[in-house]
């Protein structure tokens, strides 16, 4: 399978594990090195972080979801010669503090082979995610959490 057959592989197969919130599936699909930046920097997660961070992260917020979260990927770019990929995305659920969902675009960085991602940078309306993220804060100060 050629590098481009194969990123774009791998991005299908994280878009079903999204979908299926299998995280440990998606940190599968990182290379030990992994490292995923948050843009904008004033967003109220830690700008950078590794699997292992990513995946506590993500497996925080998923707890507060009441109906499963749905992702989509549109407007793929793909850069064969130099193992990048460039999507937008969107996804929403409902939660016990009202509906959550962010767009966005994610720049992945693979391995040589297509097959592993070694870096993704997130740019995220920090707008939308900063606003639900002080619901939830204000939710837990007021005993719902």
């Amino acid at each position: 399978m050629s590098s481009l057959a194969a990123q774009k592989a791998t991005l299908d197969k994280v878009l079903t594990l999204l979908n299926a919130y299998n995280l440990d599936g998606l940190a599968e699909l990182f290379t030990p090195d992994f490292i995923r930046y948050l843009q904008p920097k004033a967003s109220v997660e830690p700008h950078q972080l590794n699997t292992q961070q990513l995946v506590f992260g993500l497996n925080r917020i998923g707890q507060q979801f009441t109906t499963p979260i749905v992702y989509k990927f549109h407007n793929h770019v793909h850069d064969a010669e130099a193992h990048k990929s460039v999507v937008e995305f969107s996804n929403h659920a409902e939660t016990s503090v009202g509906p959550f969902g962010v767009e966005g675009v994610l720049f992945f960085q693979f391995s040589d082979d297509g097959e592993k991602i070694s870096t993704v940078v997130e740019y995220v309306d920090s707008i939308k995610h900063c606003a639900f993220q002080e619901k939830l804060a204000a939710a837990k100060v007021e005993g719902m959490h």
